[in-house]
């Protein structure tokens, strides 16, 4: 099978030391720019990615901006159902934009990511 043959390459370990250091230094350089969800994060979490909200239905302007700049960020949350019966998930659905924080980026590029996130919100 593939997956027995990817699964020995990969270091678990350091895939989740990685992944929360590069949320934890994103997390920090967006303090005060932009709400964090989930920081301070939880022991044993090993985030994908960095959710951050976006008010004001800004969150598909500043997403196409930070792609034009080269940014990978997704919209995770924006696809669901009952939003109806939970207007708390529709808030998320509505304002949460995800920013890369995988193990694969080194601090350069969790920096660029912090850069171009203050340029585009700055501007937005």
């Amino acid at each position: 099978k593939l997956v027995d043959m990817l699964l020995p390459r990969f270091d678990a370990e350091m895939v989740v030391v990685r992944r929360r250091r590069n949320f934890q230094r994103l997390a920090a350089q967006l303090d005060g720019v932009l709400e964090v969800v989930g920081a301070p994060l939880p022991a044993g979490c090993c985030p994908l990615f960095l959710p951050v909200r976006i008010p004001d239905g800004a969150k598909r302007d500043v997403m196409q901006k930070l792609h034009a700049l080269g940014i990978d960020a997704i919209d995770f949350w924006g696809i669901g159902q009952c939003d109806d019966d939970f207007p708390e998930v529709a808030a998320l659905r509505r304002d949460i934009l995800e920013l890369p924080c995988h193990q694969s980026l080194d601090d350069d590029a969790i920096d660029l990511v912090a850069h171009a996130v203050k340029q585009v919100v700055a501007h937005a």
